[in-house]
C-alpha cells in the first residue's frame, strides 16, 4: 500500500511535468467504418445464404 501511495504522491506533485510529457497524446475522437469491399462480401454471403435457405424451404 505504501508503494502505491508514494507513486500517487509523486505523480500529484509533478503534474506540470506530467502534462508536458502527455501533451503529444491529446484526445482525438475515434471513428472506424468497415471497408466497402468487406461490406459487399458480407452482404453477398448473406444474400446467398438467404436464397439457399429459400430453396431448401421450397424443396421440403
Amino acid at each position: 500500500m505504501a508503494a502505491g501511495t508514494r507513486f500517487y504522491q509523486t505523480i500529484a506533485n509533478n503534474r506540470k511535468a506530467a502534462g508536458r510529457l502527455t501533451k503529444p497524446f491529446q484526445f482525438q475522437p475515434f471513428g472506424a467504418e468497415p471497408a466497402a469491399a468487406v461490406e459487399r462480401v458480407v452482404w453477398g454471403l448473406l444474400g446467398i445464404s438467404a436464397i439457399a435457405n429459400l430453396y431448401r424451404l421450397m424443396a421440403a
